[in-house]
């Protein structure tokens, strides 16, 4: 007996695959048993303000200097396979860059995050983003314009962090798993 179904935990909603015998789990990397079933969490879908697509498409198209140059060594899976989509919404926020994978979030501060209040305003949404399972890094605008070594190897240093943290994380086809080895 094999069924897919939607499972709520923790205000997170999960995709699962649930197999009476078990035997087909091990293909999607099997979590948590009960009950003679054993349930597989395939993704774990975050919840999102559907109001903020439009702010999030017109951010798309407007991205300041900083976002353009990190998103040219993003996309079309250039980081170790990982697939980043920019502009996400999440929660009630839109991010500059996601990835669904490593539920990791990048955002690039500019001048307007330099006051008290954006401070506070930051730490209340990185607070929120953490308790939903996102990893949050913060870059300023000045490091993406004049370190994007250091900055991409900021981003690299985080998804190895989180491959070890999280053995149910899919790997990318072609992804080196010698990174991964204790250096």
């Amino acid at each position: 007996m094999q069924n897919y179904g939607l499972f709520f935990c923790g205000g997170i909603l999960y995709f699962t695959f649930i197999n009476k015998a078990g035997a087909l789990c091990d293909s999607f990397l099997g979590e948590g048993v009960g009950r003679g079933y054993t349930v597989c969490k395939i993704m774990k879908i975050i919840p999102y303000n559907p109001k903020l697509k439009p702010l999030a498409k017109k951010l798309r198209k407007n991205m300041t200097f900083g976002e353009t140059l990190l998103w040219k060594e993003l996309k079309g899976d250039k980081l170790w396979g990982f697939d980043f989509d920019r502009q996400r919404c999440i929660d009630n926020y839109i991010v500059d860059f996601y990835c669904k994978s490593l539920q990791s979030a990048i955002e690039i501060d500019g001048m307007s995050h330099n006051s008290e209040e954006a401070f506070l305003k930051d730490r209340i949404r990185q607070e929120r983003l953490e308790s939903l399972g996102v990893t949050l890094l913060r870059f300023t605008e000045s490091e993406v314009k004049y370190d994007m070594e250091n900055v991409i190897r900021g981003i690299e240093g985080t998804i190895i962090e989180t491959i070890k943290n999280n053995k149910l994380i899919r790997l990318p086809k072609d992804f080196d798993t010698k990174l991964l080895d204790d250096l």
